[in-house]
């Protein structure tokens, strides 16, 4: 696992976000075999998402409520990650997977709970279009507890986790969704992000 972190050197972190970015760099400059550096990478990221949402890593919006300070941590948090993912350093890319199963394979929700999904999912797809078409595009098989991992939501229910039919799907439902703001009680200003991430998908996809 050899990854060249000096370009995430550059990035304007927050004190908290330096945190988090050197005990990442301190656990891949620890001299152990790769599967032990990507175990310990996943408990790194485990930890962080527990520390963001205090008491496990919940996704808040589940509840349907109007939680607005976790909303803004779990998206500060996934804006972070993010930001990482953009600038190389992608061991983690089942995680936006399942910001964007929530998103867009499940019910929506509505009001500041289905914002904040749609601004996870428009974060990372802005960021990191082209590494998560290139997981979702895979023809690696897939063990039983990665295939649970990477589990289809009911709206895609059946399909392969895997393919290029699950990135069109999404692309589809970012423009219904798109289409549905005020059903949903959606600011409609969160448009603005829809619509690049659907340039950047588009900017991929071909």
């Amino acid at each position: 696992m050899e990854i060249d972190l000096q370009p995430l050197e550059e990035i304007d972190f927050t004190n908290s976000e330096r945190a988090i970015f050197n005990v990442l760099k301190a656990t891949l400059q620890y001299p152990a075999n790769p599967q032990t550096k990507g175990l310990k990478l996943a408990d790194d990221i485990d930890f962080f998402c527990k520390s963001a949402e205090g008491e496990g890593a919940v996704n808040p919006t589940y509840t349907g409520e109007d939680v607005g300070e976790e909303f803004t941590k779990w998206e500060n948090l996934n804006s972070f990650v993010a930001r990482l993912t953009k600038a190389g350093f992608a061991p983690w890319l089942n995680f936006p997977i399942w910001q964007l199963r929530i998103t867009l394979e499940e019910p929506p929700v509505k009001g500041p709970a289905m914002a904040c999904r749609l601004r996870v999912a428009t974060e990372w797809v802005i960021h990191c279009a082209d590494a998560i078409f290139d997981e979702i595009n895979s023809k690696e098989e897939l063990d039983e507890s990665l295939a649970r991992a990477l589990r289809t939501g009911p709206l895609y229910e059946g399909k392969p986790p895997l393919s290029i039919e699950r990135w069109d799907f999404w692309k589809k439902r970012f423009s219904e969704i798109g289409g549905d703001l005020g059903d949903l009680e959606v600011d409609s200003a969160i448009s603005g992000r829809i619509l690049a991430a659907l340039r950047s998908m588009d900017a991929v996809g071909k």
